[in-house]
């Protein structure tokens, strides 16, 4: 059936990549969820400032801007915030590894 048995495992050496592809997938997807949920909670101490009130300097308010500012809300990982910086220079990484590897492997087999 298979004339060509030495392509028989590198057949299966490509196709045992493809499991950690989806996972890194994954990984940088999730990552970019939790950062956008990060800057959503960034922009909620400025959205409270500016409801509209009656007196001109409301202490309540400040003191809600200044409670939900030091609580710092957002997506953690490990203790780290996840923010979309952190997501850019994951994908970055990704980028610059799948680079070098592509480049590796042309250059072995070309």
């Amino acid at each position: 059936v298979f004339e060509d048995l030495d392509a028989i495992p590198w057949t299966i050496e490509v196709f045992s990549g493809f499991p950690l592809l989806f996972m890194s997938c994954l990984s940088l997807k999730v990552s970019a969820h939790g950062a956008a949920l990060t800057e959503k909670c960034r922009a909620i101490p400025s959205f409270v400032n500016q409801i509209p009130t009656e007196e001109s300097i409301d202490q309540e308010r400040q003191y809600l801007v200044r409670y939900i500012t030091d609580s710092s809300a957002g997506f953690y990982v490990r203790d780290v915030k996840l923010t979309q910086e952190m997501v850019m220079k994951q994908m970055y990484v990704v980028g610059a590894m799948l680079s070098a590897t592509i480049s590796a492997l042309s250059r072995a087999f070309i």
